[in-house]
């Protein structure tokens, strides 16, 4: 929504938020970006551990990227692909530590059927 205002917050030890791009559809994926809580004072210490999978039958995922904590900062991070990553399910997967508050998450790519 393109406001760091907006944020999800999970009330589970366990979350997650993600996108379903589609029946019989995929993306080939290019880029992720997101924004970490910006209330956060240091985003490195709610983000250890945190991932982002992908998944073409929603059951079973496969890990795209762990967040570097030497990296995260507050503001838009971004993850650029090595390889052909091609998923019809993308999410961000963590904990309560986080309570899966993402400010915004951009994928970015092209979107097949």
């Amino acid at each position: 929504d393109n406001s760091f205002n907006t944020i999800y917050t999970s009330p589970s030890a366990a979350c997650w938020v993600g996108i379903n791009f589609g029946a019989n559809a995929y993306v080939d994926i290019t880029e992720i970006r997101y924004v970490p809580n910006p209330a956060w004072p240091i985003a490195a210490m709610k983000l250890d551990g945190a991932v982002f999978e992908g998944s073409n039958d929603g059951t079973t995922y496969t890990q795209i990227f762990a967040i570097d904590t030497s990296q995260v900062h507050s503001g838009w991070n971004v993850w650029q692909k090595l390889s052909t990553l091609q998923y019809q399910y993308v999410r961000f997967k963590h904990t309560a530590t986080s309570a899966c508050e993402l400010a915004e998450i951009k994928i970015f790519g092209i979107k097949y059927p």
